[in-house]
């Protein structure tokens, strides 16, 4: 679904990311966000932010071609050590990052295959390469291989854009039924934006290609068999803020040079930069991960016992639907009279007609926070 995403005037939130927020001056209990970790409020990175422009200023006010700031190169070489590559390249947002990716590689491409439900920034990248696009049913693997054989001429070499982790329902892309279905086509490849994955999937909380483990082969140019290409964004579970292109010298290469997102745009901010280089060192701390895995599965656990169709995904998202929107907005509303909020999703990529009750948790979710949670569910439903 793509369209407009905003149905009502939003909340003003006026307190930092967390667990317990405060919204248009009220005090709640926060399932909602993308704060996985909770790192946007932490006090190193809140510092680090501080200790950035009074040394540095707002910006460089200058594209990179004159000057960069060192906390850019600061910021750019911790994202590259937490991925375990060569080299990085931080955007001004993950928006930016899907664009550049796309761009880099779309000469190599005849035809892009979208999966339906990608985010808004996947369809707006294949819209601006020009590439004829197929939508196919979201993590289908068999509507794709229909698909190609469908649209494709023999020797075509097509793209498949997808998520890795879906924002509204959380659920994961099929990588390697993708890769399967792309393997008959020589020169196939798949990009995945990965904004909801990393920081908390995989082993090492590098996202859904290293829950896959397949990353170590992505972002290089050099690549055997089907290509493999992400991107992502530190602002989500990382904690910090920029697009996120990780890989090998030659291919984060070519993504600086096939647009002017690296050249033409204003780049980070030096206190968004230094916040970043901080959030993604203390990211590596594995104790954030098992916290929210476990938080995860109790939510998950949670919903079940309520009688909800809830899959057991490792992701921190949880996307409650039905199709009649007139329960969920009066769901929405019962929890928010309760203290507890759980932001109701009426239009967004992914979001069915009767919207989605989209709940996040985080590492730093409380187990009485969480059982409130499912305590006052169990009082509505």
């Amino acid at each position: 679904m793509h369209g407009n995403t905003v149905s009502a005037p939003p909340h003003n939130l006026d307190s930092p990311p967390g667990p317990s927020v405060i919204v248009d001056g009220d005090e709640y209990l926060y399932f909602g966000g993308t704060g996985y970790l909770g790192l946007q409020r932490h006090p190193e990175v809140i510092r680090a932010a501080k200790d950035a422009v009074e040394q540095f200023g707002i910006h460089t006010a200058t594209s990179r071609t004159n000057c960069v700031c060192p906390a850019l190169v600061t910021a750019e070489a911790a994202v590259a050590d937490y991925f375990g590559t060569e080299t990085a390249l931080l955007l001004p947002s993950g928006y930016a990052s899907a664009q550049a990716v796309v761009q880099a590689v779309a000469n190599d491409y005849d035809a892009f295959f979208l999966d339906a439900d990608a985010h808004y920034a996947l369809h707006d990248a294949a819209a601006l390469a020009g590439r004829p696009t197929h939508a196919f049913a979201s993590r289908d693997a068999r509507a794709l291989e229909e698909s190609l054989q469908r649209n494709l001429s023999p020797n075509e070499r097509p793209l498949v854009l997808t998520d890795g982790v879906f924002a509204s329902s959380g659920w994961l892309a099929p990588v390697r039924d993708y890769v399967r279905c792309l393997a008959a086509w020589p020169g196939a490849g798949l990009v995945l934006d990965d904004a909801h994955g990393v920081g908390c999937l995989g082993d090492n909380g590098r996202g859904v290609l290293d829950h896959a483990e397949c990353m170590t082969r992505a972002n290089v140019l050099d690549q055997d068999g089907v290509y493999l290409y992400w991107c992502a964004t530190a602002s989500k579970a990382l904690g910090g803020y920029g697009g996120i292109v990780a890989g090998d010298a030659g291919f984060v290469g070519r993504v600086r040079h096939a647009s002017h997102w690296h050249d033409g745009a204003t780049p980070l901010p030096a206190a968004m930069a230094a916040a970043t280089a901080r959030s993604v060192a203390l990211a590596e701390d594995p104790t954030l991960r098992s916290n929210l895995k476990q938080n995860v599965i109790r939510v998950r656990d949670g919903l079940r016992d309520l009688g909800l169709s809830v899959p057991q995904l490792p992701s921190p998202i949880v996307g409650l639907s039905t199709e009649e929107p007139r329960a969920m907005k009066t769901l929405h509303a019962d929890l928010l009279r309760r203290g507890v909020l759980v932001p109701l999703l009426s239009s967004y990529s992914g979001v069915d007609p009767g919207g989605v009750l989209r709940i996040t948790v985080f590492a730093d979710h409380t187990t009485a926070m969480i059982d409130r949670l499912l305590d006052e569910l169990r009082a509505l439903i």
